[in-house]
């Protein structure tokens, strides 16, 4: 089941195969290049050694306990993203009624140690510790402002898009994991997050059809401070990945069972307030 959207745009697809994370991580990549917003300050990306892209789920299938999913890409010796697999993953541990209340939509993370990715690639994740609080500087080419010494090696920079503004949000508590199960599907064969991304012993399949290489794009745009409107092609392509994500989800949740439930992050939120 995808999300709704405005009038004239491409409904978000799945959130469960790889294929519709990223269509999504590539749906607020492309918020962030948008004339006229904040957007992401470029050092950040400049910056660190990978990053995060979660999307929230609203209402629809996701994995079991997982409040979003979405992809790492590591930085390759080049100083871009474009020759990193997607390793998919899932955000558990904090509730539906933080993300909801702050109608936390996305989530960018900056993986900016190796500590801190040793920890993302690993069969036991990331667990956020605390988070300093960041400012961003005004436009693309101002700086996010934050304390590298106070922050700490292992934990992770978070941004999140909420009501149409990136702004500084505290994960502390949340867990980022590997999803396997869309892994799999994926690669078609059974893969941890450090043969994905550090031993780098798989490859895309050729035969997938998703945003990727629009991502890729996008990452470089946001490195050199940029801004970007999609173009009517990729306007018609995220159409058909969108369709090719969803026909994507059924095998995910073939091979993940009961691990993969419907949830209405609402109605979840209502219920952790009354408890």
């Amino acid at each position: 089941m995808s999300s709704t959207a405005p009038a004239g745009e491409t409904k978000r697809p799945s959130y469960t195969s790889m294929e519709g994370m990223i269509w999504n991580a590539n749906h607020v990549l492309e918020q962030a290049l948008k004339p006229g917003i904040q957007g992401l300050p470029k050092n950040l990306f400049e910056d660190c050694l990978g990053v995060v892209m979660v999307s929230i789920i609203e209402a629809g299938f996701i994995f079991s306990a997982n409040v979003g999913t979405g992809i790492v890409l590591l930085k390759q010796a080049d100083g871009t993203f474009s020759q990193s697999a997607p390793c998919a993953v899932g955000l558990t541990g904090v509730g539906f009624g933080l993300l909801a209340g702050a109608s936390v939509k996305d989530v960018v993370m900056f993986l900016m140690d190796q500590q801190t990715v040793n920890s993302v690639t690993s069969e036991n994740g990331l667990k956020i510790g605390s988070q300093v609080e960041l400012t961003l500087g005004v436009g693309r080419t101002g700086k996010g402002d934050f304390d590298i010494t106070s922050r700490g090696v292992g934990v992770p920079i978070s941004i999140a898009y909420t009501k149409g503004v990136f702004g500084g949000f505290n994960l502390e508590g949340a867990v980022l994991g590997a999803r396997h199960a869309a892994n799999k599907a994926f690669y078609d064969k059974t893969t941890s997050p450090r043969e994905i991304l550090v031993e780098k012993s798989v490859a895309v399949p050729a035969d997938k059809v998703t945003m990727l290489p629009e991502v890729y794009d996008k990452l470089a745009k946001l490195s050199a401070g940029v801004q970007a409107e999609p173009s009517p092609a990729e306007q018609e392509k995220k159409t058909v990945a969108a369709s090719a994500a969803e026909q994507a989800a059924a095998s995910v949740h073939a091979e993940a069972g009961s691990e993969v439930v419907h949830v209405d992050a609402a109605a979840e939120a209502a219920k952790e307030a009354s408890a």
